[in-house]
Formats: structure tokens, sequence, C-alpha cells
């Protein structure tokens, strides 16, 4: 498997905003103190799993920190976290004083924001709601568009209705740096994905719920969907056993008022009322009473 890109080799468009921004790295790696660390204002992940974390803690704790971080100063007394968040998670869940950081100094926060996006769009374990509003956030920035604009851009250019080539270059650029996605899948699989309400976007970003799986759910009516991500996940359905139970969904009921009252009305005749048994025409004479008052 080819190894993925530098991070920051790939930082920015061109080869002079690359070259001045590896410029700004510290020449040594540094120790930092914890108590100075921040997450990365910026920060497009929302999620990181507690587990994940405390394994890694307690790899730490037993390997050390083998990787820095890669953090960001500006004017502040304070460095922010660009690259490596789980380890700093991990580091303060250890309790220890210090950690090991690459720093880079000297950048506005628009660059840095974006070595933060390719950085979270080159993790392994990126699950798949926030690689699709991470690469739409990285192009919008390349093309100085916001999310919505970037999107309908993105929309045009697969229906073929933008023949802009500078704009393609750059969608194309980005989706190579996850998987190599083609644009059509991106906007076929990807953007439904985006538009999940909570109740079915939250498991897709805690790694409990596949997002096919989640689009599966979100035909059923929504009432339903939260039962149905709960028993997906308890029960290990397929995708084929929830496009079953969701049809089952919408399949109508065959007993309804009007059939029942057509029986009724079917049965209730003089000669039929006339071969039940004293105690049965008692029965009915009260359960008729109980239909007339509940209707009046």
């Amino acid at each position: 498997m080819s190894p993925k890109p530098d991070v920051r080799a790939s930082l920015l468009g061109s080869k002079t905003a690359k070259d001045a921004i590896h410029n700004q790295r510290s020449k040594t790696i540094l120790e930092i103190p914890l108590d100075r660390l921040v997450p990365f204002r910026g920060q497009s992940r929302r999620y990181f799993d507690q587990a994940a974390i405390d394994t890694l803690a307690q790899s730490m704790k037993k390997h050390g920190q083998l990787t820095p971080l890669l953090v960001w100063k500006d004017d502040s007394e304070q460095y922010e976290v660009l690259a490596g968040e789980r380890r700093w998670r991990a580091l303060t869940a250890l309790n220890r004083k210090v950690a090991l950081a690459d720093v880079l100094s000297g950048i506005s926060f628009e660059q840095a924001q974006e070595i933060a996006l390719v950085d979270n769009l080159q993790r392994e374990n990126l699950n798949r709601f926030e690689e699709v509003k991470g690469k739409l956030d990285l192009i919008a920035r390349r093309l100085n568009l916001t999310a919505e604009e970037a999107r309908a851009e993105v929309l045009r250019l697969r229906n073929g209705t933008s023949d802009n080539a500078e704009h393609l270059n750059v969608v194309q650029d980005v989706l190579s740096m996850a998987g190599n996605e083609t644009l059509n899948s991106f906007v076929s699989n990807g953007f439904p994905v985006l538009d999940l309400p909570p109740v079915l976007r939250e498991p897709i970003e805690a790694g409990r719920l596949h997002p096919s799986k989640a689009l599966v759910i979100r035909g059923a009516p929504e009432a339903h969907h939260a039962a149905l991500v709960e028993e997906t996940i308890r029960d290990g359905l397929t995708r084929q056993q929830l496009l079953e139970r969701v049809r089952s969904l919408h399949t109508p009921k065959t007993k309804t008022y009007r059939t029942t009252a057509d029986v009724v009305r079917s049965l209730l005749t003089p000669a039929r009322v006339k071969t039940l048994d004293t105690a049965k025409q008692a029965e009915l004479e009260g359960l008729l009473t109980k239909v007339r008052d509940l209707l009046q």
C-alpha cells in the first residue's frame, strides 16, 4: 500500500505557499507544557472515541510518545493542536506534564486551518460523515466559497453544467486525499450522509452504524428511526434485513376501521340476532349501547 502524502507537503495549492509553511516549522522537536496546549479553534473533528484514547494512553504509558504533535502558535502564549489531538488527550489522561511537539509559527489562521483539514482527511479511522464534510470544507476553502456554494458547484461539475476546469482540478485533488473517491461517488454516496438527521448521523460519527444502513433507515417513517438504529446495532442487522424491515413499516394495514365496520354491519341482521341465546343477546345489546355512546 502506497504511503499517504505528507500533511506538511500538501497544505496549500502553490509551491510558494508550501515552502513558506515548511520554513516556519521548528528546527527541533520541542517539549511543550500540557497546560499551554489547547485544541485548535478551527478543528472540524467533533467525535473522539474515549475507548480508543484509553487504549492509546496505555500504549503511551508503556512506550512513551513516539510521534510528536503538530501545533500552531500565534501571538498568544498557547499552542493549538493541529494534528495529534488524540495523543494530546491521552497524555492528559496520563497526567503528563509535557508533550513532544513540532511547532508552526508565523502562519495565518487560514493556513493553519487548512493544515488541520488535510490532516483530518488522512486519518485511518475517519468516519464517513467527517470525511465528506472535511472534503467539502477543504473544497470550499480552496475555491473561496461557502460550504453551500461549494456543494452546489460540485453538483454542477458532476452534472456537466459547469465547465470550470480549475474548479474540477481542485475538487479531484481533494477527493484523492482519502480513498481516491470519484466525483460521482462523492455526490451520490457522500452528499446524502450530510443530510442525515442527528439520530442517524451521531451513530455514524461514533463508529457504531454504517452509513449505508443509516441511509436505509432514513427511508422508514421518522418515528421508527431511533428504534431501528438501536435494533440494527444490537442485533447486527444486515442491509438486506433492514430493507425488509423498512418495507414492512410502509405496508398498509389490511384491517382498518372501515373493513371492521363492514363486517359488523353484515353480521348484524335480525335473523342472526335471533339465533343468539338470551345471555349473548344481552351482551350484544350492551356492546351496541357502548358504541352508540362513543359515537354520540
